[in-house]
């Protein structure tokens, strides 16, 4: 794992200190890979579920992902117990037709207004990442935030844009506007930041 990222994770860096790439740990990334598969395990018989969990920086500074559980193919509810090493959350965002869907309003609402420092996501073979940053806000309303989502988004589509590209650019805006710093990369491979608050 990145030593930049545990750094930013314990406090220690502002998320100016954040590398342009981002290593996720080996047993992390395999443990997110297997709750994506088992997102899709169903998909020939029209079944998908999300799956997620909390993630913890323990005392050894390994970052883990516990209390891990699934939901149906649109929302996951998380269990919150808190944890004293807590820094977020990850889940999946599957869906029937195979697209790669990004963060949706509803993740970014969760994200700010619960104060997680990192939120990963995957969707496909493509990993995504927020970070909290000094001058993220601590509360979004989230039914403003659905309604800029749906005009950024539908102001793609009109534009050409494929909904899943538009979804992409709409998280892009929205990182900007929350002032969150974006990452993503392919499973397997290290996070490439995007946006930089």
């Amino acid at each position: 794992m990145t030593p930049e990222l545990i750094a930013f994770l314990r406090g220690r860096i502002s998320i100016d200190g954040l590398t342009e790439r981002i290593e996720l740990p080996q047993s992390l990334r395999q443990q997110i890979d297997m709750l994506w598969h088992s997102s899709v395990a169903d998909i020939k018989r029209g079944i998908v579920q999300e799956h997620g969990g909390l993630l913890v920086l323990d005392p050894q500074d390994r970052l883990q992902l516990v209390n891990i559980v699934s939901g149906d193919a649109f929302r996951l509810q998380l269990c919150f117990e808190r944890h004293e090493d807590y820094v977020g959350t990850f889940h999946t965002h599957p869906n029937l037709y195979g697209m790669v869907i990004a963060f949706s309003t509803a993740d970014f609402a969760d994200a700010v207004n619960a104060g997680e420092m990192l939120s990963l996501l995957q969707s496909g073979p493509e990993i995504y990442a927020l970070f909290r940053s000094e001058n993220t806000p601590a509360y979004v309303d989230g039914v403003e935030l659905a309604r800029y989502t749906l005009m950024s988004r539908n102001f793609y589509v009109d534009s050409g844009f494929s909904i899943e590209d538009a979804i992409y650019q709409t998280n892009v805006e929205l990182c900007i506007e929350l002032r969150l710093a974006f990452y993503s990369g392919f499973s397997g491979r290290a996070l490439e930041r995007i946006v930089r608050p």
